[in-house]
């Protein structure tokens, strides 16, 4: 059997291929922006996104929780020591964004720009 077909080699060439990262979820997204000014614990988090951001998105526990550990397991953010204006207990995980996180923020931003862009031209050509 040839090297270059054997299963092995087909997995290696396709781990050293670039990865696209897929866009950001909508709840991924938003804890990465509720992290940009600086680290917070989960409660803070999602207190932000569903008061204060004032989208039509709310997150609850379950979602907040699963996304952190997500984006945790891709990077994009880590665990920290909580901020020095936040109660300290100990149960309470605190997150900060990486530099890997803060560029996918950015990246994401400009993707949905992209299409916001788009949007407004494909919707006034159909107002015509």
């Amino acid at each position: 059997m040839d090297r270059s077909s054997h299963p092995d080699a087909a997995r290696e060439h396709d781990s050293q291929r670039t990865r696209v990262p897929a866009p950001l979820t909508e709840a991924g997204y938003l804890i990465l922006l509720s992290l940009a000014p600086g680290p917070a614990h989960g409660y803070r988090i999602m207190q932000v996104i569903n008061d204060v951001f004032r989208t039509d998105m709310r997150i609850g526990p379950g979602t907040l929780y699963r996304t952190l550990q997500r984006l945790t397991n891709d990077g994009l953010i880590v665990e920290t020591d909580a901020p020095d204006d936040v109660d300290t207990d100990e149960r309470r995980k605190a997150y900060r964004l990486t530099p890997s996180g803060n560029r996918s923020a950015v990246e994401e931003m400009r993707r949905l720009d992209a299409l916001v862009k788009l949007a407004r031209v494909q919707l006034a050509e159909g107002e015509r």
